[in-house]
């Protein structure tokens, strides 16, 4: 059964219904089971001749093994099939004459011009590919080869009128094994964005759970959008992380941890301050839903940990508000000013009160711009508690 290329842009992230599912749910920021945290592609924004890699970044469990099927379009059948028959430079064709061309072509193999429709002829099957979940570091990649950007794939989704981006499937399971061949036929017959939880059935195991998560690959249509002259997105970095104003690596290996002395002689009674700064590159203009001219994209981090409490899960910096305001007001120069400044970091505040009797707990910093970009750390700290 054929599938349209694209659905809708949606992110959604399902529990199915098995046994590590019934529990209530955690706080947005509480870890204490496998859950994924983001889903990543690189680049975010892609244009023809890119290949995109897709990771998957999940709060691992201990003693868990855990793989995650990528579902994606077929984008090599795509090449394959329409590149020898496409000029090189289809991508910057409109969709007008794109239709034409198709129906030229089809013409010449001796079909009629409504046999030609592009939802009857063009739209390949997904194909999945299944790797493990590091357990350390928690994160699944497929890597970039996997998933190249052609211009007959650009062609393709012109025709369809699907300028949402690609869809990818992920689905996480954990103890259990996927079945590949099911997860296929369903992804296949999905009519809507919306059924996606409908694929956890493939996590097959009586101790199994299953994740679900969908994100669009957003892919430039050249000629088609006035958004064309802006620079492609990128996924926001995370340039610094601070205990205290003391730095620590990022993504530290196991060994490598914060080491933190809580106040006072009873225990952790007092938060920790944790900074983060993302790259000032990383903040872009770009051209803006509501208004006609740039504007600066909008910030923000989530944070996670298996242990103690965040005064707040998901903050806005304090720059990126300036930027908005800025932009609001129809003057960028004091945001130009903020971003040139060497000596002003991008800083993300907030609060860790670990729990009173201390211990060595894992903390993810996850960053988002709201435009697809993607940006992750992960820390390991240990909170040293007195008289504990």
């Amino acid at each position: 059964m054929k599938h349209r290329l694209c659905l809708p842009f949606i992110v959604a992230v399902l529990c199915m219904s098995l046994p590590a599912c019934q529990e209530d749910m955690e706080s947005r920021s509480f870890v204490s089971k496998f859950r994924v945290l983001g889903v990543q592609t690189t680049p975010p924004e892609a244009i023809a001749g890119d290949a995109v890699a897709v990771s998957g970044i999940f709060a691992p469990v201990k003693g868990q093994a855990a793989s995650v099927a990528f579902v994606t379009v077929d984008t090599e059948w795509i090449a394959q099939t329409l590149g020898p028959i496409l000029p090189d430079n289809v991508d910057t064709f409109t969709t007008a004459e794109l239709k034409e061309l198709m129906n030229a072509l089809m013409s010449l193999q001796g079909q009629t011009s409504e046999a030609a429709a592009p939802q009857d002829v063009l739209t390949p099957q997904f194909k999945a590919v299944v790797v493990p979940v590091n357990d350390v570091t928690g994160v699944a990649t497929l890597p970039a080869e996997n998933l190249p950007i052609s211009p007959a794939l650009i062609a393709v989704m012109k025709l369809l009128e699907q300028d949402g981006g690609l869809p990818v499937y992920l689905l996480a399971c954990s103890n259990g094994t996927i079945d590949t061949r099911k997860l296929l036929g369903d992804v296949n017959h999905l009519t809507d964005s919306q059924a996606i939880g409908d694929l956890g059935a493939a996590c097959k195991g009586p101790n199994a759970t299953a994740l679900v998560a969908f994100k669009a690959v957003n892919i430039r249509l050249a000629g088609d959008s006035a958004a064309n002259t802006d620079p492609l997105n990128l996924n926001p970095r995370i340039q610094t992380f601070q205990i205290e104003k003391k730095t620590h690596p990022p993504n530290s290996p196991p060994g490598e941890t914060g080491k933190m002395i809580c106040k006072g002689t009873d225990g952790c009674r007092d938060p920790f301050r944790f900074q983060v700064s993302v790259h000032k590159e990383d903040f872009q203009y770009f051209q803006g839903f509501e208004r006609r001219e740039n504007e600066m994209e909008k910030m923000f981090v989530s944070w996670f940990s298996n242990g103690g409490e965040f005064s707040n899960s998901r903050i806005r910096s304090d720059d990126a508000q300036v930027a908005a305001d800025a932009m609001m007001a129809g003057n960028s120069a004091p945001l130009d000013q903020i971003l040139a400044d060497p000596q002003r970091n991008h800083w993300f505040a907030v609060d860790w009160l670990p729990p009173v009797e201390g211990g060595v707990f894992d903390v993810w910093i996850v960053v988002n711009d709201l435009r697809g970009g993607i940006g992750y750390a992960r820390y390991k700290i240990r909170a040293q508690a007195r008289n504990y």
